[in-house]
């Protein structure tokens, strides 16, 4: 039987870095690549730089404490029927033509990693972040052998939807209702965490701790692999519908090397169209010691 499962009671977490702290290191990097952080939005405003940004979307209070409708918006945009049906034309945005292009990228991305032995044998439980119905996991994760997947999904609506949607497979699945943000995987538990078109909901300070939280829910071999939207000849665009950010592939490298990880693999997903953004895929690991 499939279960919907309360994520687990966090333990304490390590401190993280303040924004201001994150962002100088993100800044410092883009500068000694020779590129500016500056970038927009949806609405074509312009922001000179990533804090400025943040303010915008996500403003500090006098006391530093976050405000603002981030992550709030995001999960009311994902909850609403009208902008998001429960099918795949609906999880892809109206491109439910990239879906078959889209798994096979990833299947052989995976395979790839496993010919190279960077994925455990044999493979223990992954987890599918922003799963939304469960497509990756139908059509990728099962398909690849993993024995169980747990699916984390901010959208209740998408979530409920899923069992139906895994199908005969949903038996392998657990479902977890929950932002990324909030989410804490069980320690050494999991070969992989695929997280696939879903990261820009996160800030860049709770998506080094997301990711490094991350890290240490990997098993021995295990890797976090990381799908997403990145923008060329601009640092950042802002999609005000629903609260999220595409990052260029500088800025999230960063964001990776911030959490601890470092880069096993590096992929572009082909096969999509030309006005499509660039989609790079990651595999990551803990950062050997020096």
């Amino acid at each position: 039987m499939s279960a919907y499962a309360a994520p687990p009671t966090p333990p304490t977490p390590p401190a993280t870095p303040s924004r201001a702290a994150t962002l100088s290191a993100i800044s410092a990097h883009l500068l000694a690549l020779g590129q500016p952080e500056s970038g927009s939005d949806s609405e074509s405003n312009s922001y000179p730089t990533l804090a400025s940004m943040w303010q915008t979307f996500r403003p500090l209070s006098a006391a530093g404490t976050p405000a603002g409708s981030w992550y709030s918006a995001a999960a009311a945009y994902w909850e609403n029927e009208a902008n998001c049906a429960t099918d795949i034309n609906g999880m892809l945005g109206g491109f439910a033509q990239l879906s078959p292009p889209d798994v096979r990228g990833s299947a052989s991305f995976l395979a790839r990693l496993r010919e190279k032995g960077a994925l455990p044998a044999p493979l223990g439980p992954v987890a599918d972040i922003g799963a939304g119905i469960g497509r990756v996991t139908r059509d990728l994760l099962l398909p690849f052998g993993f024995p169980r997947v747990d699916l984390v999904e901010v959208s209740p609506r998408l979530s409920q939807a899923s069992p139906d949607f895994v199908g005969e497979g949903a038996g392998r699945c657990r479902f977890f209702n929950v932002g990324m943000q909030d989410f804490e995987p069980r320690q050494e538990h999991y070969s992989c965490i695929w997280i696939q078109w879903v990261i820009g909901h996160l800030e860049d300070v709770d998506c080094v701790a997301f990711l490094s939280r991350c890290l240490r829910g990997l098993s021995q071999g295990g890797l976090l692999c990381v799908k997403d939207n990145t923008c060329t000849g601009t640092t950042f665009i802002v999609d005000t519908d629903d609260s999220s950010v595409t990052r260029s592939q500088a800025y999230l490298e960063k964001l990776f090397d911030l959490a601890g990880a470092e880069i096993v693999e590096k992929e572009i997903q082909t096969g999509f169209p030309e006005e499509i953004y660039p989609v790079p895929m990651y595999a990551l690991r803990v950062k050997s010691s020096p």
